[in-house]
């Protein structure tokens, strides 16, 4: 076995131990850097049907000791993208909204509208959100949320779904 063969094989290890494959709460990934905001998705399942609507929370918690705004420049807070499983977990993190097979918002229209929500320390904000997988192969694939304030831009961990 070559060099590269080595190299990719490990790079492969690593990214199938970075995920996190039941919940999405891993501590490191969800976090904002200044360590005030945690994100995170919550699932009942990780198999979706394609015929179903699934439902998953999108929820925003304040873990810091004061209270925070979050700045939103069009009702559009939040988005989720599902990815083919064999992508590099590197190239998600460079390129995720042009490697994504879904993108949650891609159908829909948003108001363009300037918001606060004030966030008191402790508090969550959560959104149910309905998920349509019709036109995706069935298959593994990764998912991922994302807070899209103005302020804060942070990813939630990576969860491995099955859609059949």
């Amino acid at each position: 076995m070559g060099k590269k063969s080595i190299v990719f094989i490990f790079i492969l290890v690593f990214a199938f131990l970075s995920v996190n494959f039941v919940s999405a709460d891993s501590d490191s990934d969800n976090i904002s850097k200044d360590e005030k905001i945690k994100v995170e998705m919550i699932l009942e399942e990780t198999t979706f049907s394609r015929t179903d609507k699934e439902e998953i929370v999108f929820k925003i918690s304040n873990i810091n000791s004061e209270d925070i705004k979050l700045i939103f420049t069009s009702s559009k807070k939040f988005d989720f993208y599902l990815f083919n499983l064999d992508y590099e977990l590197s190239e998600i993190i460079k390129n995720y909204k042009y490697s994504a097979v879904y993108q949650w918002s891609a159908d829909k229209m948003f108001r363009q509208a300037f918001q606060e929500i004030k966030l008191p320390s402790g508090d969550s904000l959560s959104f149910n959100v309905n998920l349509n997988f019709t036109d995706i192969p069935e298959g593994e694939y990764l998912l991922m949320g994302e807070l899209l304030s103005q302020n804060y831009i942070i990813q939630s961990s990576i969860i491995k779904v099955t859609v059949k």
